[in-house]
């Protein structure tokens, strides 16, 4: 009889497989699984580099320019790195779990991935501990 660890949106692991939209990966022919996270939007790092220069343009050239001139820029550069640290901290990012060389989950919800992860890692080991 075959017991089922996971089974949500397209994703069943069982003890014998993992099925993923009809298509099966048999357990145990597996090497293993790892879990990869996309990078950082760029997008949000190149504002956060570009809201730093224009702070550090206003530190830097405030001595030279005028009082009004330099806080402004000031203001300019808090606010670019406030919405550079606004995009990167909420631009979702899209985590992958492996199967052997097969991407069988992506999704950009840390908790599902965390689940289907431990269900594959329980699956593994009732397999290992039901053959020894």
């Amino acid at each position: 009889m075959t017991q089922t660890f996971y089974n949500h949106r397209g994703l069943r692991i069982t003890d014998q497989w993992v099925s993923v939209d009809g298509r099966r990966y048999p357990l145990a022919a597996t090497s293993g699984f790892h879990t990869t996270t996309d990078p950082v939007s760029r997008v949000g790092i190149g504002t956060l580099l570009a809201g730093g220069a224009v702070l550090f343009m206003a530190v830097a050239l405030s001595p030279v320019m005028a009082l009004p001139t330099a806080i402004g820029l000031a203001v300019v550069g808090g606010a670019i790195t406030f919405v550079g640290a606004v995009v990167t901290r909420f631009s979702p990012r899209l985590r992958h779990l492996w199967l052997g060389n097969a991407v069988v989950l992506s999704t950009t919800d840390s908790t599902e991935l965390g689940k289907a992860a431990r269900a594959l890692r329980r699956a593994r080991e009732h397999r290992y501990l039901m053959a020894a």
